[in-house]
């Protein structure tokens, strides 16, 4: 006789499994036994109710991680020989939601600096919780997603003010709706046109770029060129360890976690035994990077 999970129960026996494996796994310090491993977190929204959390989790990281700055991905890009007493950890945020701002605040305070990914369309629109909702996150989690901040994005002052605080704006297109399927004329757009438009409003050069969503729905041959030819660094969806090969063509591995999550599901996340379901789209991401 087939037993039917409901939904709710499924997700409740998930995340447990993932938080005991997670958990276990980094008692036994797997994760720290890669000195040249290099995480590349991609994290999204930030909310004011998450920021004990996202605090704690910084804590926890620089017990356990060396932090690296976006500037010096470049040197790690020439000499990987270099990074050999890692783990390393560099933090990315995706999408330019407001309330992104506070975590800036407060990774600047503890010296470290992140790439933030912004959508010139979203930070223009007139409605942006209505751009939001409609073309980056449809499905918000209204348990924690639940102020303004969570489904707004920030101001090109707030944006500035993030470089002032020593951290890199990085593209994430034009509009967050870039997909494989587009005209080449379209993706040229979304891409280059991205990259053109924020180096004009902040005055900074623009070498970092996000693909969105999924990296292999999101992004084609061609698209991966574009991104190749106008900026040096491709941050995918993929996660993976760190791979100078990989690097030296201007991809990257990205571990998403959220400040929302479990301990247990965070660590889960940034260890080796996820790693093993992602390895189809770490192949198919190799034929994909030019």
């Amino acid at each position: 006789m087939q037993i039917l999970i409901p939904g709710k129960m499924k997700e409740i026996i998930k995340n447990a499994y993932k938080s005991f494996v997670g958990e276990t796994e980094y008692l036994l310090g797997q994760p720290f036994a890669t000195k040249s491993d290099i995480l590349v977190l991609a994290m999204h929204s930030t909310p004011l109710s998450c920021k004990v959390r996202f605090e704690n989790l910084i804590e926890w990281m620089l017990k356990h991680y060396s932090p690296i700055s976006p500037s010096q991905l470049s040197e790690v890009m020439e000499k990987p020989e270099l990074y050999k007493q890692g783990p390393y950890v560099l933090f990315t945020f995706d999408d330019g939601l407001k309330n992104n701002l506070q975590t800036a605040r407060y990774l600047s305070s503890k010296g470290i600096h992140a790439v933030y990914f912004v959508v010139p369309e979203f930070i223009d629109a007139t409605n942006s919780e209505e751009y939001y909702l409609k073309n980056i996150r449809p499905f918000p989690d209204r348990r924690v997603d639940c102020t303004n901040a969570d489904v707004t994005a920030m101001s090109w002052e707030e944006v500035n003010e993030l470089l002032k605080l020593g951290h890199t704006i990085g593209s994430h297109t034009m509009t967050h709706r870039l997909h494989a399927e587009m005209k080449e004329k379209e993706i040229r757009t979304e891409i280059i046109q991205c990259k053109i438009f924020l180096e004009e409003k902040l005055g900074v050069s623009i070498e970092h770029f996000a693909s969105p969503n999924n990296t292999l729905w999101s992004t084609n041959r061609f698209a991966a060129e574009v991104i190749q030819e106008n900026h040096k660094f491709h941050h995918t969806t993929v996660p993976g360890i760190f791979d100078a090969s990989l690097l030296k063509k201007g991809a990257i591995y990205r571990r998403n976690i959220e400040c929302h999550w479990s301990s247990g599901r965070i660590k889960f996340a940034l260890g080796y035994a996820d790693l093993r379901r992602w390895q189809k789209l770490r192949d198919a991401l190799s034929h994909l990077v030019p």
